[in-house]
């Protein structure tokens, strides 16, 4: 086999684990949003006088394991007006009904950008 297709290999299966690692986080991360409007429809937190505080919203940094999502996940339900934030620093579901996909901070389904 000649170095140029070695190199060449070499590049595709970088690539592909990069591929793969990037799909493996954007399915965890959907996976903890799907939980966390679960957990705030099970507490029935619908609008600001019912919002809950949440344990897991903010990191835990003595947390062994693999990381948690959750946290990541509440800052984007937020920034898609999916999860409304208090000034206490409680959390409810604005929006019930919405197609539920976590593409990022300001990431619009419908036109595709940002």
């Amino acid at each position: 086999m000649s170095q140029t297709l070695q190199i060449i290999l070499g590049l595709v299966f970088v690539a592909g684990v990069f591929v793969l690692s990037q799909f493996i986080v954007a399915r965890r991360l959907q996976r903890a949003a799907w939980y966390v409007t679960a957990d705030l429809e099970r507490l029935n937190a619908f609008d600001a006088s019912s919002a809950v505080a949440l344990d897991y919203a903010k990191p835990n940094l003595l947390r062994i394991g693999l990381r948690d999502m959750r946290p990541r996940a509440i800052e984007d339900l937020v920034q898609g007006r999916i999860v409304g934030k208090t000034a206490a620093g409680t959390f409810f579901l604005i929006n019930r009904q919405a197609p539920f996909a976590v593409h990022g901070a300001g990431h619009d389904p419908a036109t595709g950008r940002r």
